[in-house]
């Protein structure tokens, strides 16, 4: 597959094919993984990725809310 992946994306792969390769009894190789992957996985991961890093993003900005609202001696809401 010619396909540009992320560091991320080949970590998802990679746990992928441990997984295939052990319910399987045998190794299985990286591009049979990955066509896997990709045709079963890869939007439900991406799905899961999106709304993790979202949740970060909302949580980091309410530190930040927090810790200016502390400098500040009030709520900045």
């Amino acid at each position: 597959m010619e396909t540009k992946l992320s560091r991320a994306e080949s970590q998802a792969i990679e746990r992928h094919r441990d997984v295939m390769s052990r319910e399987r009894g045998c190794d299985v190789s990286y591009e049979e993984a990955e066509a896997e992957w990709f045709d079963q996985h890869s939007e439900g991961w991406r799905v899961e990725r999106q709304a993790a890093m979202m949740k970060m993003q909302r949580e980091e900005i309410e530190r930040h809310k927090w810790i200016e609202s502390e400098k500040r001696g009030k709520d900045l809401g």
